[in-house]
């Protein structure tokens, strides 16, 4: 076989650029695919290598879009200006059995190549095809989100934030709306009462929550620096069905907000609403935890114990909360309050041994336990704990050890009421 050799870099180098230029093209050109291929899939939705694809069957007639790059439409919105260099537009619909197909390809140097088939066989797109997707376009607008961002840019420049929410308002899709509220909320200058009212529209307009929660966790913290857009933003939260998605909402405000001590409480009362143990003790520890924690939203997260009814995931929010000496100090008779509202012995026996073993209580802080000790009703787990107290209690204080010894009277096993005083009386 011979090759090609070149004379000069020249020509080497004019060589290359033609070639990754036709490359290029037939890269545009092959994306697409089949002009009317088959529809396999069911509203389906994907992202794939910067490749959007929806598709769509139903009674008997299916479309199918794919597109890449970024779209830009007319001021009427009834045809396609322009396609980033490099993308492409493919529409196609087919109705019992019978196919069109719209293909836009942009060349590299941004130029668009219109394309139309009817079936498989490509027709003149003058002025058939221009007038299918005139009529195809506001459709396509309105269900797949397609250049969505340019859009809200335009319609924001044009007709400000009532315009754009009009366009939402319109959009019957959630994940469509979504799109759109996303864009909108990237818009400069914003100001707090535009903000307040794009989360009530986010609130009436979408009710996926799944598609609502992830608008949520995707808007900028820098956006909720106002307590009353804070507030309006938790009503969003606040009005969701999924204990998963308001917990993971609430968790990322927690996590990422300016939060006020109004806006603690409202989130904590906001996880009050999440039927699921699991997911309240998840986010309740995520804000005891947090560096900023006012002193009233700790109180607020004592008090919503009481929605807890799972003794083990009550335990992890008060083992959390212990974990806070500074505040556990002020507010040692509530948390020790949420103890003894424990059910479970072993539950209330494991908070019990903790507190002792993790802070230096004082004399005081002993006869204020010993009572909550003798409410455990079973006698291991009495004498478990008592065992404990005696190994950190001040057995030199009188006072304390008569109320020690009270407390192991309680217990109904001689056995283990000789193991509890045996060093003490």
């Amino acid at each position: 076989m011979k090759w090609f050799t070149f004379k000069n870099k020249a020509a080497y180098a004019m060589f290359s650029t033609i070639l990754l230029t036709c490359l290029h093209v037939f890269s545009a050109f092959a994306v697409p695919g089949d002009p009317c291929s088959s529809v396999t899939d069911f509203d389906s939705v994907r992202h794939q290598q910067g490749i959007h694809s929806w598709v769509n069957r139903n009674n008997g007639s299916s479309t199918m879009l794919s597109y890449k790059g970024k779209i830009y439409f007319s001021d009427d919105e009834r045809d396609i200006i322009s396609i980033s260099p490099g993308g492409f537009f493919k529409y196609s619909k087919t109705t019992f059995g019978n196919c069109r197909e719209i293909q836009l390809l942009s060349e590299p140097d941004g130029s668009l190549q219109r394309r139309y088939f009817v079936g498989r066989t490509e027709q003149p797109y003058e002025p058939e095809g221009r007038q299918w997707l005139q009529e195809m376009l506001p459709g396509i607008i309105a269900t797949t989100g397609i250049g969505a961002e340019d859009r809200v840019h335009r319609l924001y420049a044009k007709s400000g934030l009532n315009g754009v929410l009009q366009a939402i308002e319109k959009i019957e899709n959630d994940n469509v709306q979504s799109i759109y509220f996303s864009y909108l909320l990237n818009q400069p200058r914003l100001k707090d009462n535009d903000l307040r009212h794009i989360f009530a529209q986010v609130n009436k307009f979408i009710s996926s929550d799944y598609e609502k929660g992830k608008l949520l966790r995707k808007t900028s913290p820098h956006l909720l620096q106002s307590d009353k857009v804070t507030q309006e933003y938790l009503n969003a939260v606040t009005l969701m069905s999924s204990d998963y998605e308001k917990a993971r909402v609430v968790s990322y405000i927690v996590q990422n907000g300016n939060l006020s001590p109004a806006n603690f409480s409202q989130a904590i009362n906001t996880v009050g609403r999440i039927a699921s143990d699991y997911e309240q003790a998840k986010v309740l520890k995520q804000v005891i935890v947090h560096p900023g924690l006012p002193e009233r939203a700790y109180k607020d997260v004592i008090v919503q114990l009481g929605n807890i009814d799972s003794d083990y995931e009550k335990n992890r929010i008060i083992f959390t909360l212990m974990s806070n000496q500074k505040l556990l100090d002020q507010h040692f008779n509530e948390v020790l309050a949420a103890v003894r509202n424990i059910r479970s012995d072993n539950e209330k026996s494991r908070a019990l041994a903790y507190l002792v073993s993790k802070h230096k209580l004082t004399p005081q802080n002993y006869l204020q336990v010993f009572p909550v000790v003798a409410d455990i009703n079973s006698a291991h787990e009495k004498s478990r704990t008592l065992q404990k107290l005696k190994t950190t209690m001040p057995t030199d204080n009188e006072q304390v050890r008569a109320a020690y010894v009270k407390t192991a009277k309680t217990i109904n096993s001689d056995y283990e009421y000789q193991r509890v005083v045996y060093g003490v009386e």
